[in-house]
């Protein structure tokens, strides 16, 4: 073979060699970019995921506040629960108490919740600790009058609560 041939037959086969290098660069790149497409979306998919069970964890505690809120009211027709509530505690602290209903809601008056007159007596500092649990206890109570006198057998005193009810 001659020189010229030679040069010929080495620039061709650097062709065809060169031809093949790019073919199968840019099915590497190609088969890449597929890959990193598919793992992106992937992670948009877990990062889906997690939301949704943020999501749901979060909505698991606002049922457990609704059920606290829930245990909180009591039906209008109903204030059983509440006067309990009542009997209970002053049971536990030996304060005597009558209760009353004063203003019962209906659809001519503007108050929805139902208010109760609770009147109570007994020793100094069981008052007290009657009226904290009675404002921290599982209803919602809103005080609209409070009166407290000193007797010689301790203290006397009553209170007008409105009780939310559903």
């Amino acid at each position: 073979m001659s020189t010229p041939k030679k040069i010929k037959f080495t620039i061709f086969f650097f062709a065809i060699f060169i031809s093949f290098l790019l073919y199968f660069s840019f099915f590497l790149f190609s088969q890449i970019q597929q890959k990193s497409t598919q793992i992106l979306e992937k992670k948009r998919e877990i990062l889906t995921i997690e939301n949704r069970r943020e999501a749901i964890e979060e909505f698991k505690n606002k049922e457990e506040e609704l059920k606290r809120v829930e245990e909180a009211v009591f039906k209008k027709e109903l204030p059983l629960p509440f006067v309990e509530f009542l009997e209970k505690i002053s049971k536990n602290l030996g304060v005597s108490f009558e209760v009353s209903l004063q203003e019962f809601p209906t659809k001519k008056k503007v108050k929805i919740f139902p208010i109760f007159q609770i009147d109570f007596s007994g020793e100094f500092p069981m008052v007290f600790y009657f009226l904290e649990k009675l404002e921290k206890g599982k209803f919602l109570v809103s005080v609209q009058k409070l009166m407290i006198s000193q007797t010689e057998e301790g203290l006397k005193g009553s209170i007008l609560v409105e009780v939310f009810a559903k």
